[in-house]
């Protein structure tokens, strides 16, 4: 059923975002969304959250498997921020907790687009392996 309401109209996916965007980044999104086959996978990542990987989750916390690397967990206002401590939530999965870095965003949904140049520093600075706390 999802996926036939989003084919019946693509265009209007982005309606309320629109203004967020570029217009050549609005674009692309668009024509992506306009295939049926993106359509059907984005309805099944969805899909999956609620179903396979819970599953799988369960599996690797009975496997006692972590997270090898350091994480980086960037999120909005808007997200589910709201229910949970983002970074205890990484910090679980995490092999080493100290290795989990982040903070929240006061955007909406879309953080690239309604703040590019933080979402871009901090990226950045993680991958330059940068202390978050220094790189205000």
């Amino acid at each position: 059923m999802p996926e036939g309401i989003l084919a019946s109209n693509p265009d209007a996916y982005y309606l309320r975002e629109r203004d967020l965007f570029d217009p050549a980044a609005l674009e692309d999104y668009l024509r992506a969304v306009r295939r049926p086959e993106v359509i059907h996978t984005m309805c099944e990542d969805y899909r999956a959250g609620a179903s396979i990987d819970v599953d799988i989750d369960a599996a690797d916390r009975a496997a006692q498997r972590r997270i090898e690397c350091p994480i980086l967990a960037l999120w909005s206002r808007t997200s589910l921020a709201r229910w949970h401590d983002v970074l205890a939530v990484w910090q679980t999965w995490a092999a080493d907790p100290a290795s989990v870095s982040g903070r929240q965003f006061e955007t909406g949904h879309f953080l690239a687009e309604e703040a590019p140049d933080a979402v871009a520093d901090e990226l950045q600075g993680f991958f330059l392996g940068q202390d978050p706390a220094r790189r205000d």
